[in-house]
């Protein structure tokens, strides 16, 4: 599972947030004609014609006004703090990186009274997670075997001219392609980057760890800002592809089969596979959500985990700390996609 390690490129941690977007909801009378809006377009409908616009250059802080009167503010929080974002922002430069955003739209639009961004709604966060890979081959190798990935309610991934690969669709949006390659700079080669763009307020609002933070007031966007709502929605996706921490071990999906067949022998294997399947199709990802599950007789699922016990000491490089079985788990079910 998803677990919050150090970061190489820049000791902090591996989970970060890049663009972000939140609402001003109501903002005062006139506050419209006081911002330098570049495209302004008239959009007709039944109602009659309403106007939406556009101000700020392309890759610096967005403002969208929406034809009721809301503004919504877009930025790649490091970014606005460094210039960059090949290098990961950390949890404690999220206030700074707030602020910075602050003075772009200070500047943009001097006579605004505008609140600060973090208290605004949020309607959209870019959460991240940087894996470092033994090397561009192995990104590349982890990007290929997404792309042939089929997930539920989104289909088959959007492959991007560069390898990036997509599922731009629903509330939670995943995105994985090579630092390397997105910057130009041979320092990120090993990177593979991870982002699920969470939209809507609505998803926002229902991520788990977040409940309490918004009962009885609206949630901002410095409330979700927060390594607990990366966590959940990072670790739904990253669980869902089968995980990447074996391919940090230069292990391919072949080779991974292959020490399994060795291992138990074709038959016993195949069975693991299935039983790996089953249980994350039952949304089932730890083996205490398994052992909750109410079907009858469990001797084998037992077994089962032992074996998968074996397999992840196995694999295990010397002198390394072994995965989780519950990581090998995923890796397992993921193996399904390619035996299919």
């Amino acid at each position: 599972m998803l677990t919050v390690s150090p970061n190489q490129h820049n000791g902090g941690t591996t989970l970060t947030y890049d663009t972000v977007s939140a609402l001003w909801r109501h903002p005062p009378e006139g506050v419209a004609e006081m911002i330098p809006w570049r495209k302004v377009t008239d959009l007709r409908t039944p109602e009659g014609t309403r106007r939406s616009a556009l101000a700020g250059k392309p890759g610096e802080v967005q403002i969208v006004g929406h034809p009721d009167g809301a503004l919504k503010v877009e930025r790649s929080l490091p970014k606005a703090l460094t210039g960059q974002n090949a290098v990961d922002l950390t949890q404690d430069q999220v206030p700074a990186a707030l602020a910075a955003v602050d003075a772009e739209l200070r500047a943009l639009a001097p006579g605004v009274p505008w609140p600060e961004l973090g208290t605004l709604d949020p309607c959209r966060v870019d959460f991240c997670r940087s894996i470092d890979l033994a090397g561009p081959a192995e990104v590349a190798h982890a990007l290929r075997r997404l792309a042939g990935l089929t997930l539920a309610w989104k289909g088959r991934p959007v492959v991007g001219e560069s390898g990036s690969v997509a599922w731009p669709r629903g509330a939670y949006r995943p995105k994985a392609y090579s630092k390397g390659r997105e910057t130009g700079d041979r320092r990120y080669a090993n990177v593979l980057r991870v982002e699920v763009g969470a939209f809507g307020g609505r998803s926002l609002a229902t991520i788990p760890a977040l409940l309490a933070i918004g009962s009885g007031r609206s949630l901002t966007l410095a409330d979700v800002l927060v390594p607990q709502a990366a966590t959940f929605v990072l670790e739904r996706f990253i669980s869902q592809v089968g995980g990447f921490e074996m391919a940090s071990e230069d292990l391919s999906d072949l080779g991974f089969m292959r020490a399994m067949v060795g291992l138990f022998g074709a038959r016993r294997a195949a069975g693991l596979i299935g039983l790996c399947v089953l249980w994350q199709g039952l949304g089932a990802w730890t083996w205490q959500e398994i052992e909750a599950l109410d079907l009858g007789e469990k001797t084998t699922w037992y077994r089962a985990r032992a074996d998968l016990r074996r397999l992840r000491d196995q694999l295990a490089a010397p002198g390394q700390e072994p995965d989780s079985v519950d990581a090998v788990q995923l890796r397992v079910a993921g193996l399904a996609r390619l035996a299919a």
